[in-house]
């Protein structure tokens, strides 16, 4: 049987404060916020109705909730 080399790494847990990645977070949302405003002021001025457009939003706020989600779940079970 093979040996893990990486079993001879020391690995400390690292202990990270929990309202430091809550403000992690929030300011992330910040950013996501100015982001989606941009994208979808060029989504609406240039896609021209587009199709292929609508279904490019759609996917990104729908993903965007699906991470949102998972974050918020993973940080209150913290």
């Amino acid at each position: 049987m093979i040996e893990n080399p990486f079993m001879a790494l020391a690995i400390s847990a690292v202990k990270i404060n929990k309202n430091f990645l809550w403000a992690a977070l929030i300011l992330a949302l910040l950013f996501y916020v100015i982001i989606s405003g941009v994208l979808l002021f060029h989504w609406q001025r240039y896609g021209m109705g587009s199709r292929k457009i609508k279904f490019a939003r759609n996917l990104y706020f729908l993903v965007s909730v699906a991470i949102l989600f998972g974050a918020v779940t993973i940080l209150t079970s913290i």
